[in-house]
């Protein structure tokens, strides 16, 4: 018989939230508070989310996140990237290594998710959309190159959808995906870029290409 349960705890320096799935998968989700070069408080979550296999046999597993960012919608662009300075229609990335990081700014704050470098999972897809349509349970988005973020029922209803490579796990096995999200309450871009680049990895030029769904180059 199935059966599902989930929880939640604090910990020193964040939170966990866990979803049980009888005989099929125990999924943890960690999040961990940590502060940028030079911050005087912590501006940066840690988001590490694994699962274990409980079935019997093997089985495929894959993890899709879908983000409500509604910072930007109020703004002359509802998205940026490190080498794209405003996005305002659907776009998709194959690829983080010269985009780096999604931001979404507006009224005095801004949150920036960092999907490339230090110990950041690889991505398999990145798409920016309407969120209703991003939320439809599937796992693959519907994407159309330049659409508007608009809707039949929602106007200006921007979000981002990450999909990570799906993973087959024997009985028993973990797998885990790692990404970073930086925070700012203060009219400033957050500090993502410098906290990734503190960690003793190397990080492409901002003059690389980035790779999209249409094959095209963003400049």
């Amino acid at each position: 018989s199935g059966g599902a349960a989930t929880g939640a705890k604090a910990n020193p320096d964040g939170g966990t939230l866990v979803y049980k799935l009888y005989k099929i998968a125990d999924v943890t989700v960690d999040f961990s508070f940590a502060r940028s070069p030079e911050s005087p408080f912590d501006d940066i979550v840690k988001v590490r989310v694994s699962v274990v296999n409980k079935g019997k046999k093997r089985n495929t597993f894959a993890l899709k996140g879908v983000f409500d960012t509604v910072l930007g919608e109020k703004t002359q662009k509802h998205f940026s990237t490190a080498n794209i300075q405003s996005i305002n229609s659907e776009t998709q990335f194959y690829d983080m290594s010269a985009s780096r990081w999604i931001l979404s700014q507006g009224q005095g704050a801004a949150v920036q998710f960092l999907l490339y470098g230090a110990d950041t999972t690889k991505i398999e897809s990145v798409t920016l959309g309407n969120k209703d349509l991003l939320s439809l349970p599937m796992r693959r988005p519907l994407f159309v190159p330049s659409r508007s973020f608009d809707s039949v029922t929602s106007y200006n209803n921007s979000a981002l959808a990450v999909h990570w490579p799906e993973t087959a796990l024997e009985s028993g096995e973990e797998a885990a995906v790692v990404f970073y999200i930086a925070l700012s309450a203060d009219g400033n871009l957050p500090k993502g870029n410098a906290y990734i680049a503190s960690f003793d990895k190397a990080i492409p030029s901002d003059n690389a290409e980035t790779k999209i769904a249409d094959g095209k180059t963003v400049p």
